[in-house]
């Protein structure tokens, strides 16, 4: 078991989808090191109306995505995590998280590296990372202005602490599953039925 140290040490995942036609809703959770949430913030669907869509053109999603969802949900946060998790690895260009550490989390089937906390080195921002000692390891791609070694090697620890106690990639899902059941409940939902009263 590896030492951590005494202070709570916190992830933040942070996702923002395409909910509908030019409908984008995002969240935000931080867990403490069980995977607990120790805090949860959504947005309500931000919808770009035609004449956005004109005036925006190409650059439409990336500004909502990452100028309206992302910088909002990181702003409105009580808890800065030691850590931040993104799900696609463009909302590194969200300036919010530039004093962060920055990364995007993903699956592989590989074959597992010889040993826990082992990296391999893919690309010149991306490695798999061994978190456990059987199966395989994950794709750890880091932001584009991260790029100390040292930064990186701390990040990789926090990971491998993290997942002595839980499932690293597992809460994005948990935040999407709760995105879904927003829009699903969502006035902006076109699918939501609607309700007389007689």
């Amino acid at each position: 078991m590896s030492v951590v140290s005494q202070e709570v040490q916190t992830i933040g995942y942070f996702l923002s989808t395409t909910a509908a036609d030019f409908v984008y809703i995002g969240g935000a959770m931080v867990t403490d090191r069980h995977g607990l949430p120790l805090e949860f913030r959504y947005t309500e669907p931000v919808r770009a109306n035609r004449l956005q869509r004109v005036l925006y053109g190409g650059v439409l999603e990336h500004y909502i995505h990452i100028d309206v969802i992302l910088t909002s949900l990181f702003e409105r946060l009580e808890r800065r995590p030691d850590l931040v998790v993104v799900s696609n690895s463009a909302f590194f260009a969200c300036r919010a998280f530039d004093d962060n550490n920055c990364v995007w989390l993903g699956d592989t089937r590989l074959t597992s590296l010889s040993a826990v906390g082992q990296t391999q080195k893919v690309s010149a921002d991306e490695l798999l990372l061994q978190l456990k000692e059987s199966g395989s390891p994950i794709r750890v791609k880091f932001g584009g202005s991260d790029s100390d070694p040292e930064r990186r090697a701390k990040t990789c620890k926090l990971l491998v602490d993290f997942s002595e106690t839980m499932e690293v990639l597992e809460p994005l899902t948990r935040i999407e599953s709760a995105i879904d059941l927003i829009w699903e409940e969502s006035d902006e939902n076109p699918l939501q039925p609607i309700i007389e009263v007689a």
